[in-house]
């Protein structure tokens, strides 16, 4: 290279050089220094319906300043030990964290918390920006370098104790010692310290009322952390014990100012958005504008529907309702209880996403594995009850037996004693994946239920997914999941999300076709008759042992809806043991079970739902595979000694009682000293010959 292409390449490298530093010098100058009060204008994100009207909001930031001398100087240890041991000695930033972030950036990945210092952290929190790049951390490196030049390190400590964000609402280290102790911080113990810098890192993810072994566990790094930086010694942080914290309380309203059943909505919004990559700083006081697929009719439909229906909030049992629209994954409505937070721990519980055992709601997942795996329904299968298929023993409803019956037959009257060597013929791994590609989360590996019983309906399933599930079929075969969030926008109206649909083939259009021609048997002339609503429908009720769940999920081509009901765990069930109470006796029905209260909810609802909605039939049938004639199993055999009623002892299997078929239309009447519903001109009830379910010995205490 000549002298002269050299100076030319010099002179340009040092103009960029030169430039590059004026722009630092510029963009050093231009920077503020954000202050206390300057970031005290946080704002609440506002939740709104899919039309745009206001659904609730994610409440205001809850913050009181106070002097750094009014923390405890233990407090203030943990809280260094916890984010930054080296804070009183660095110059404000960790170039390794701004080098891990231009890295994301570079990938596309978008930067993530993590590595910043505490300057840093005050300074992006100050900000209130849901930017995830390299262009925001390096705003933020600016500004910590101008925080350590122009102010001590007690001033920045002492901003940063007021803003820092603790979770349930709470900024700043007075407000969260009042949120979680109920005391002003400077009466904090080291303990109690301990916990509040432990919640720093993830609010939520450490929160004792979500996470408690979680959040025991990141306490006693903390007190380690004290302990290695000779602040506490080892004794006493050994001799430390986990203090008691205060009852969460809803931080998430509705548009009136309450919780009530759209709290759960609420409160469900926050988790996807966390989910999806929004701090939780930013969820609660970056005045977020969060559009989401709820639509307002609807959601006001299912809240009627089983308020309707369950009278009683003192006696009946609890209950979850979520729609999906098929091929979308559009939450339409969710229900998942009465009153978010109004009777603290326990009434967090969202029960629309809180799983439990579906029993027999799980043997359409069966029959689509079979179906795809080259069976036609109009195989046969042996329906004598009972029968034993290695150490299981099987029986049906009743112990009624049935000859020898096709796939649609054994749908409609939920045979077990058919269901158990279909399932065991297509193999578990199978059947799970199956149910992976309809729709259940790849999380849901049923680990604890690969036997015979997971045909029957011992694996937990949550009623999202469930209904997620079932709207597959209604999309002829195409998986969409589900989610609640359609998109989020900052303060000035940019765009920061939006959700991206991953549509997936889980079944062809013909094995849809057919396994929802079996299912609208159930509805049609089975054990969901009482769900019928004057247009094609289709689905499968689920109930397991003790009537501790009932279930039913059902749809018609436009929308797909899944109705749970049961008990919350009791820490005695009147037994002496942790259980699962029995729905008995409730509403003029002997037993729950889900063609009674769960169908008579659905049909409320999906009545409201589809009003004005044109009328669909499902596509018909094929009958594609190969049909199936021979004895399911060469070792399946009639037992000796058929008892008279499922037992619901293990033996090493377990039996359960479950679904009678009641008519529709016609309303309960009051029990009669059996328990069982007093037959009248006003119902008539007859025991379904289905769902007499068997568990493994490793199942859990609720068989399908």
């Amino acid at each position: 290279m000549s002298l002269r292409k050299r100076r030319i390449i010099a002179v340009i490298v040092a103009l960029f050089f030169l430039g590059f530093i004026g722009l630092l010098g510029a963009i050093y100058a231009a920077a503020q220094i954000p202050l206390p009060e300057d970031t005290a204008n946080a704002q609440a994100t506002v939740i709104e319906y899919s039309d745009g009207s206001r659904l609730g909001q994610l409440a205001k930031e809850n913050r009181v300043d106070i002097p750094l001398k009014d923390v405890p100087q233990h407090v203030r240890d943990a809280v260094l030990a916890a984010e930054d041991r080296g804070f009183y000695e660095h110059s404000g930033i960790s170039f390794t964290g701004i080098l891990r972030a231009a890295y994301q950036d570079v990938r596309g990945g978008g930067a993530r918390q993590g590595g910043s210092t505490i300057t840093q952290q005050y300074a992006r929190n100050a900000y209130l920006s849901q930017e995830r790049t390299f262009a925001r951390k390096f705003r933020e490196a600016i500004i910590a370098v101008k925080l350590e030049r122009k102010h001590s390190k007690d001033e920045i400590l002492e901003w940063y104790l007021n803003t820092i964000y603790f979770g349930r609402g709470a900024s700043g280290i007075e407000a969260a010692s009042r949120t979680y102790f109920g005391i002003p911080a400077r009466r904090l113990s080291v303990e109690q310290g301990a916990v509040l810098a432990a919640l720093i890192r993830s609010p939520e993810g450490g929160d004792p009322a979500v996470n408690p072994e979680v959040a025991e566990r990141r306490w006693k790094n903390v007190l380690d952390g004290m302990v290695e930086t000779k602040k506490l010694e080892r004794a006493e942080a050994d001799a430390a014990k986990y203090p008691k914290i205060a009852e969460r309380k809803a931080a998430g309203k509705d548009s009136k100012g309450g919780n009530g059943p759209i709290g759960y909505v609420v409160d469900a919004v926050r988790r996807e958005l966390i989910a999806n990559g929004f701090t939780e700083s930013e969820v609660y006081t970056g005045g977020l504008k969060v559009r989401t697929t709820i639509d307002r009719r609807r959601q006001a439909a299912a809240v009627e529907a089983v308020h309707n229906v369950l009278t009683d909030p003192a006696k009946d049992p609890r209950a979850a309702l979520v729609a999906v629209e098929p091929g979308t994954g559009k939450v339409v409505a969710m229900y998942g209880g009465r009153d978010f937070g109004a009777k603290g721990d326990k009434s967090f519980v969202n029960y629309a996403t809180n799983p439990r055992q579906p029993g027999s709601a799980y043997k359409p997942f069966v029959l689509a594995a079979a179906l795809a795996d080259g069976m036609s329904l109009k195989s046969t299968f042996d329906g004598r009850s009972p029968q034993k298929f290695g150490d299981y023993e099987v029986d049906n409803f009743d112990n009624k037996s049935f000859g020898r019956i096709d796939l649609v037959e054994a749908t409609a009257n939920s045979v077990n004693t058919v269901y158990v060597p279909l399932g065991l013929d297509v193999g578990v791994d199978e059947v799970i994946d199956t149910t992976h590609r309809l729709g259940i989360p790849d999380s849901v590996d049923c680990q604890d239920n690969r036997d015979a019983s997971l045909f029957l309906g011992t694996c937990d399933q949550k009623p999202a997914d469930m209904a997620a599930a079932f709207s597959t079929f209604a999309a002829k075969g195409e998986s969409a999941g589900w989610h609640l969030v359609e998109s989020v926008r900052n303060g000035k109206g940019k765009r920061l999300y939006r959700a991206k649909v991953e549509k997936t083939e889980a079944l062809s259009e013909g094995e849809a076709a057919d396994a929802v021609h079996a299912m609208r048997a159930v509805v049609e002339q089975g054990t969901a008759r009482s769900a019928q609503i004057g247009r094609p429908a289709a689905g499968k009720t689920g109930t397991t042992q003790d009537n501790t769940n009932a279930w039913f999920s059902g749809f018609v081509p436009q929308l797909s809806t899944t109705v749970w009901m049961g008990y919350e765990v009791a820490d005695d069930d009147g037994t002496g043991k942790r259980g699962i109470p029995p729905m008995r006796n409730i509403h003029g029905y002997g037993e729950i079970t889900g063609g009674t209260l769960p169908a008579k909810i659905w049909q409320t609802f999906m009545t409201a739902a589809l009003e004005g909605v044109p009328v669909e039939d499902f596509p018909p049938p094929v009958f594609g595979g190969k049909a199936k004639n021979a004895s399911p199993s060469a070792t399946a055999t009639p037992s000796e000694t058929p008892s008279e009623t499922p037992s619901e002892t293990p033996t090493p299997s377990v039996t359960v009682t479950v679904e009678p078929t009641v008519v529709p239309t016609l309303e309960p009447t009051k029990t009669t000293g059996t328990g069982k519903p007093d037959p009248s001109p006003s119902q008539t009830s007859e025991p379904s010959p289905s769902q007499s379910q068997v568990a493994s010995p490793a199942a859990t205490g609720d068989p399908p």
